[in-house]
């Protein structure tokens, strides 16, 4: 695909992102996204009651499935600049979810801040923010649970599961993830 043509489709995508997200805004909506946010091969799915706050370069991906982003009443989800998000994602905030600057979310990757039901009789669903640092990668169907934090630099491997924090500048694999090595990265290093 020569770069004339990939620029023509961007072009498209970001229309495209214009106007769902200046249609959901004319409906009332808390959305507030930085500049030019490109929504590439298809829409993703945003039912928003709480608020979302995207920075500057927000992409989504959204063939062959789909990203669905839930945030209920009160809650909020807030991402860094440069933030990419590929097809088949859900992210569900019942309370507070937060991405920061440079981060990707692998294909099918699941990010829930609740368990949406009770766990033992009498209890209430359990509810804890998430929190997941900059210039994060998680890999394809990686599932992060309510009240994680991911530390900057970090990488969650393709199928991870995680139930606990994990550091800054570790690779996270298996179901709980454990620490697998270190990054090696500077402050200043993107990922893509």
């Amino acid at each position: 695909m020569n770069r004339h043509w990939q620029r023509f489709l961007n072009g498209i995508g970001w229309l495209r992102a214009e106007l769902m997200i200046a249609s959901m805004k004319a409906r009332g909506r808390k959305i507030n996204v930085g500049n030019r946010p490109i929504f590439w091969r298809g829409r993703p799915t945003l039912v928003v009651y709480g608020s979302l706050t995207v920075g500057n370069d927000w992409k989504m991906f959204g063939r062959p499935y789909p990203a669905r982003i839930t945030i209920e009443p009160g809650a909020e989800i807030r991402t860094g600049d440069n933030f990419g998000l590929n097809y088949g994602v859900e992210i569900y905030a019942a309370k507070s979810i937060t991405m920061g600057d440079n981060t990707m979310i692998g294909d099918m990757v699941t990010i829930y801040d609740t368990d949406f039901h009770r766990i033992d009789e009498g209890s209430e669903p359990r509810v804890a923010p998430i929190t997941i640092g900059d210039n994060v990668w998680l890999g394809r169907g990686a599932l992060v649970l309510p009240g994680v934090t991911i530390g900057d630099h970090s990488i969650v491997a393709a199928g991870a599961v995680v139930t606990k924090d994990v550091a800054a500048r570790t690779v996270v694999a298996g179901n709980p993830a454990r620490v697998v090595r270190e990054v090696i990265a500077s402050d200043n290093w993107r990922r893509y």
